[in-house]
């Protein structure tokens, strides 16, 4: 609509800008003999050009007038996902107000700008809102940073960090974890006044529509703390089932008494020392030298197990499981061997 506007205003002030053209050739009394319109068709030439500069220039205010609102929500609407509500309530908005552009006794009316300005600043307090709920939900604020920094040095997580060490473990695991950890962006300086001038936090860039939805910042800091334990129990239930195992009691024979005694101790109480120490490091990583650890993805494993996509039986899964296993261990003593999926 709104080249439509532009394409008959032009066409208009053209017209008339043609018609002026041609009198300025009649500059004698003998060329002007030759005009074939009267007076009143001059006026209504005239009046035709005067009336489309008169729009010209009632556009050009009104641009002026709503310009920094409709800058401010354009880029407030490429922000936000495409299928949220407010930017649907946005591009209502424009639909109405080019229709309503485009009929000339709408536009010139003395409260369309005030109106269309009033509806546009509605638009931009709802964004205020629903942005800054958003930025909340998704960024850490003051004690969820902190908890966030304490989890980072927490002994639990430094215990992990030296068990990580030892050949047999899921470092993978650890990662993922420090990675998931390091991905909790923080925030907490963005006020309602800067989001008036800024659509997007000045501090963090923080763009929804470029981060993927899910839990908040604050609940994934939660279940990343409660996990924690989680990690530490199961790593130390790996150690425990492979340093208890009876291939590899013979290893243990072989250490020194003083590392003997420190992996004796940790079998019978069950429970890691307060203090991992280099001599337990070093001593479990002795004893387990001996194993042989093989690590494979879930990808890996997806795809052995179901090939091209196509659907299988239990029995063709069994096969093709063993099959692998089978290639994995060959040459190797099985009773050496571990498997780890990271």
């Amino acid at each position: 609509m709104t080249g439509a506007i532009v394409a008959d205003l032009r066409s208009r002030m053209d017209e008339t800008k043609t018609f002026l053209g041609t009198l300025q050739l009649l500059n004698t009394p003998g060329k002007l003999k030759n005009l074939r319109l009267n007076a009143q068709q001059i006026r209504a030439q005239q009046k035709e050009g005067l009336s489309a500069l008169v729009e010209v220039e009632t556009l050009y205010q009104l641009v002026n007038r709503l310009s920094d609102l409709t800058a401010y929500l354009t880029t407030a609407e490429a922000v936000l996902p495409s299928e949220h509500p407010w930017v649907v309530k946005v591009r209502e908005a424009r639909s109405e107000l080019l229709v309503r552009l485009g009929e000339a006794k709408k536009r010139a009316a003395p409260d369309f700008a005030q109106k269309s300005r009033h509806k546009l600043m509605e638009l931009k307090t709802g964004y205020g809102a629903v942005y800054g709920t958003m930025h909340t939900r998704n960024r850490l604020g003051v004690n969820e940073e902190k908890r966030a920094t304490a989890l980072k040095t927490d002994p639990r997580l430094e215990r992990l960090k030296r068990l990580a060490t030892i050949e047999l473990m899921p470092a993978s695991q650890l990662t993922s974890f420090q990675n998931r950890l390091a991905g909790l962006a923080v925030c907490h300086r963005l006020t309602p006044k800067e989001l008036e001038v800024h659509p997007v936090c000045p501090h963090c860039g923080y763009k929804p529509n470029t981060e993927t939805s899910g839990p908040s910042s604050e609940a994934r800091l939660s279940k990343l703390a409660e996990g924690l334990d989680g990690l530490v129990e199961g790593w130390t239930r790996t150690l425990l089932e492979n340093l208890s195992d009876p291939t590899i009691q013979e290893d243990l024979s072989l250490l020194k008494p003083e590392a003997r005694r420190l992996v004796d101790d940790f079998l019978a109480r069950r429970q890691l020392p307060e203090t991992l120490d280099h001599e337990f490091i070093h001593a479990v990583q002795e004893v387990l030298s001996g194993l042989e650890k093989l690590t494979i993805s879930d990808q890996q494993l997806k795809q052995v197990l179901l090939g091209g996509g196509s659907p299988a039986t239990v029995d063709e899964l069994r096969e093709r499981f063993e099959r692998f296993l089978e290639g994995l261990v060959r040459g190797k003593v099985r009773g050496k061997v571990r498997i780890v999926l990271e």
